[in-house]
């Protein structure tokens, strides 16, 4: 693991790499799966697709995958560079 986004960055240039860019895209990119995620089984109920009962079963399973994904993902990052 890496500490930090300026240790990352300067792992990538320490292997060559050169105009290292470092997106942390944490909220788009995790925060909006695990959004939609936990939207998901009341989007699926609203369409008619899911009985009540399945819904809920689904959505507490939905909010548990959700709640690890928070807890082990420090950080999503974007990363873009060019080697030589």
């Amino acid at each position: 693991l890496v500490p930090d986004i300026a240790s990352y960055r300067a792992l990538f240039e320490a292997v060559g790499f050169q105009d290292v860019r470092v997106e942390d895209r944490t909220d788009d990119c995790l925060g909006g799966f695990r959004r939609s995620l936990v939207a998901w089984p009341a989007s699926e109920r609203g369409k008619g697709a899911m009985s009540l009962k399945s819904s809920l079963g689904t959505a507490l399973v939905c909010r548990l995958i959700a709640g690890y994904f928070g807890a082990v993902s420090k950080a999503y990052l974007l990363v873009s560079a060019r080697k030589p």
